[in-house]
């Protein structure tokens, strides 16, 4: 059960982070922030998909073995869907992570032409 509070506490956290750091940016550069915005709302909208899709598997297995709901024995038929739910989960998780590096990566690119050269770049 202490897995499913942690995640459903990363679940906030992921929301909180980019949007605190939006504000800060947009406080102190406007023209960037509006520049990067769409990016921000991506890094939200996927890390939310990425820890959500793990919290869900994650808490049917806390929940299952508080409650002894589904027998996970080799003989039970609920296993295998759990095993590809588990692994449908895991891999949506790494592709937000990946998209999440990428874009991170491009943010920084445009942040690094903004004090390179300018504002002029972000007109």
């Amino acid at each position: 059960m202490t897995l499913t509070v942690l995640y459903a506490l990363l679940f906030i956290d992921c929301l909180y982070v980019p949007i605190d750091l939006y504000a800060t940016l947009r406080n102190d550069l406007p023209s960037v922030a509006k520049i990067l915005k769409p990016y921000f709302v991506w890094i939200i909208v996927l890390s939310e998909v990425a820890v959500f899709s793990r919290m869900v598997f994650i808490s049917i297995t806390d929940v299952n073995d508080n409650q002894k709901i589904i027998n996970h024995s080799d003989t039970s038929l609920h296993w295998p869907g759990l095993i590809l739910g588990s692994i449908v989960s895991e891999s949506v998780a790494i592709i937000c992570i990946i998209i999440l590096v990428l874009l991170t990566w491009r943010m920084e690119q445009l942040l690094n032409a903004f004090f390179l050269h300018g504002s002029k770049l972000l007109v």
